[in-house]
């Protein structure tokens, strides 16, 4: 009895987890900060860990996973990816997206894209 429970169990996970990596289901984050700027953070990879955190009233901190992930600062008037200033921003600048699809990053700013690179 205990070996079919176990196995029951087993499929059942198995089956969970196959439904949940379906092509298309992802993660979503965002919120408004202090400063009245607005951040987006997107991803279609399953079961991917979105983490934001404002640090202060105008920079946001986003981390692209849990395990080696990529890490996204949106400054007042930068964005940077691992460390690495990677776009130049206006002060006024209202909405920043950071989008991951189909192994692209692609990061907006009011619309324009200022940052792209391939994961």
């Amino acid at each position: 009895m205990r070996r079919f429970v176990l196995a029951a169990g087993c499929l059942t996970v198995a089956a969970l987890l196959a439904s949940c990596s379906v092509s298309g289901v992802g993660a979503s984050a965002g919120g408004t900060l202090q400063s009245g700027r607005s951040i987006e953070v997107t991803s279609d990879r399953s079961f991917r860990t979105i983490l934001c955190k404002a640090v202060g009233t105008d920079t946001e901190s986003v981390k692209l996973g849990t395990f080696g992930g990529h890490k996204v600062l949106i400054k007042p008037a930068s964005i940077d990816l691992d460390g690495q200033t990677v776009a130049t921003i206006s002060e006024t600048t209202r909405d920043v997206s950071v989008a991951e699809e189909n192994g692209r990053l692609v990061i907006t700013a009011d619309g324009v894209a200022v940052f792209e690179t391939e994961f």
